[in-house]
């Protein structure tokens, strides 16, 4: 088993950092003690994090000094704001392709919307055996990084609507983007959704896509413009002329 444990970097400290609701920790202790005897330095909050220092700093330290983060979903998980904020951050380390996750479920849940793109690990019945699952998918997803082929360049179309277009995912097209393992989260894909539709290119796109609509409404304000000069002008001559108006002038302000 000795073998299977991956490398430790030069800037890491541990190979998990486990992500968990607090009613959780005896399975947690559980897990840890036999991931640490088979060699897997692991760090979990009602253990490791310093006294005297608040939990946010504790848990993106942790967080950046560790391989993996091992998920441990409950009933609860959802319900916990740390456990928002752990995945949050390990969320975007992993769109970067700075992290690595692994979800375990330990009993009935429902799974959070950002980890429904990765295969999590079921130990309901098995949880003196999920070290053994978990440094499986440990290894697996080592020999992955070691052997994958370049990805660089691949990509995915998604069409905008036609007129006053904007970027929306549908289920299908977040589907897609997961199905084609590309690791991205629902957050990071909530936020691509914001950037695009917020850019100048977006909001004006149709105008640019249709140059007559573009022509038709510069000759719109140019004509509002000439029709306030002669309107500014007419009444100027009105009140030169004591309220005599030529017939020419009243044609000018039509035109």
């Amino acid at each position: 088993m000795a073998s299977r444990v991956p490398e430790m970097p030069h800037d890491k400290t541990y190979h998990i950092f486990v992500c968990y609701e607090k009613n959780s920790v005896d399975i947690v202790r559980i897990i840890v003690d036999n991931l640490e005897n088979k060699g897997i330095m692991c760090c979990y909050y009602d253990r490791d994090f310093t006294p005297g220092r608040s939990i946010i700093e504790n848990m993106y330290e942790a967080i950046e000094k560790s391989l993996y983060m091992l998920i441990v979903l409950s009933e609860d998980f959802e319900n916990s704001h740390f456990c928002k904020d752990e995945l949050d951050k390990a969320s975007h380390l992993r769109a970067k392709g700075e992290y690595n996750m692994i979800p375990i479920r330990i009993e009935p849940c429902s799974v959070p919307e950002c980890l429904r793109y990765l295969v999590y690990i079921d130990v309901e019945d098995s949880i003196d055996r999920a070290h053994v699952k978990i440094i499986d998918a440990m290894s697996k997803k080592e020999l992955r990084i070691e052997f994958r082929e370049d990805r660089n360049g691949e990509y995915l179309q998604f069409e905008m609507q036609a007129f006053a277009p904007r970027l929306k995912f549908t289920e299908t097209d977040t589907a897609e983007i997961w199905n084609n393992r590309f690791e991205v989260s629902a957050d990071l894909l909530q936020e691509i959704e914001t950037t695009v539709n917020s850019s100048s290119f977006v909001k004006y796109q149709h105008i640019i896509e249709h140059p007559y609509c573009a022509i038709f409404l510069a000759f719109l304000h140019l004509l509002i413009l000439l029709m306030i000069l002669f309107l500014a002008l007419l009444l100027n001559t009105g009140r030169e002329k004591a309220g005599s108006f030529q017939p020419v002038e009243y044609c000018l302000a039509v035109g």
